[in-house]
């Protein structure tokens, strides 16, 4: 395998971006192992933030393809000859692999980017603790149907 380059590192940063492959992949064609990409950007403080700013782009990507896949209902119906009858049905295993798909980017997007496609919600509160709590009591109201 060929080691990392400056410019190997930032042509599979602007691969990443584009693209709903693992690195694995992204660095196949490169000729560089996983591992050897991770410590060259691991190496240098710069390359972190770079990486990271790659895969924030890349969850944004996905989310593109969620919507194209989504919208795509190529083949999410066949024909069925049943006698001398035609019917559409739904094929459900191109269905379900569309759903598949798009259910996996949502799940990548959501860990890459969770602040924008994060299923939880986060609220901050800010209790102070030793602040006085005041309760008072007061006599029920003839007014109110209350009597002793």
């Amino acid at each position: 395998m060929d080691k990392v380059t400056e410019e190997i590192f930032d042509s599979i940063c602007d691969d990443t971006k584009s693209s709903s492959l693992g690195l694995v992949h992204i660095c196949k064609p490169y000729n560089v192992e996983r591992n050897a990409f991770l410590r060259f950007k691991d190496a240098d403080p710069e390359r972190i933030s770079k990486y990271a700013r790659a895969k924030e782009d890349q969850a944004d990507y996905l989310v593109e393809e969620i919507i194209e896949i989504s919208d795509d209902g190529t083949n999410d119906f066949m024909l069925l000859h049943k006698g001398n009858e035609t019917m559409q049905v739904e094929n459900k295993e191109v269905t379900n692999r569309s759903r598949l798909r798009c259910d996996m980017r949502k799940w990548a997007a959501s860990k890459l980017k969770p602040k924008s496609y994060g299923d939880k919600l986060e609220s901050t509160h800010k209790v102070e603790l030793n602040t006085p709590f005041v309760l008072t009591l007061t006599e029920p109201h003839e007014a109110d149907g209350q009597t002793d």
